[in-house]
Order: structure tokens, then C-alpha cells, then sequence
């Protein structure tokens, strides 16, 4: 299982030349609204600035909002994946979606 942010993003291929997607069996995106990815991107950031003085939580939100930007959308990275869910709601929500793909994911190819 591998977990990435910006896989989609990568230019990054196999070594017989095929896109990046040969390397896996199934991918799973998970979508959340907007304002939920820059709250955690700009958690992110506030973590990795433990060493460094402290941006003001504009440059934050700002910075946050320029790295979302230059993602593909939610949309482009559905059409390249198996399955999707959405992290929108409870995580009560999240959880059931997961406990439904889950059978799927185990059963026989």
C-alpha cells in the first residue's frame, strides 16, 4: 500500500517507460471539499516551521491555496482511479465507505 498526496502530480514512471499507474494494482482517491485540504495543508506547513519563525496565518492560508492551485482537480483524478470517497462529512461517513470497499479490495481479481 502506498500513500500519496500528489501521485497524480508526478511525471515520475516505470522502467519499461508506462505511466506511473502500471506500478499499481488499484487506486483509491479520496476527495475532501476545498476548505479541508487547506486546513490540513496549512496544518502541515505550521509543523514544519517548529525551527523557523512563525508565517502569520495568512502566508499561511496563502500558501496553502498556491499548492492546492497547481494540483490537477478532484474530477481529472477521479477518471484515473478505481475508486473513489469522500472525506466530507463525519468520519463515521469515511469509515463506512471504507468498510464497503473493503470486501471489493480482498475478493479474488
Amino acid at each position: 500500500m502506498v500513500e500519496s498526496a500528489l501521485i497524480f502530480e508526478t511525471n515520475y514512471g516505470a522502467a519499461d517507460g508506462s505511466r506511473w499507474q502500471s506500478r499499481f494494482d488499484r487506486i483509491i482517491l479520496v476527495t475532501a471539499p476545498e476548505e479541508v485540504k487547506v486546513a490540513a495543508i496549512r496544518r502541515s506547513l505550521f509543523s514544519g516551521q517548529r525551527r523557523s519563525a512563525r508565517s502569520s496565518a495568512q502566508k499561511l492560508e496563502a500558501e496553502a491555496r498556491r499548492r492546492l492551485a497547481q494540483q490537477i482537480s478532484d474530477e481529472q483524478k477521479a477518471a484515473l482511479s478505481d475508486y473513489v470517497l469522500t472525506n466530507g462529512g463525519a468520519l463515521t461517513e469515511l469509515e463506512w465507505q471504507v468498510d464497503q470497499l473493503w470486501p471489493i479490495l480482498e475478493a479474488p481479481a
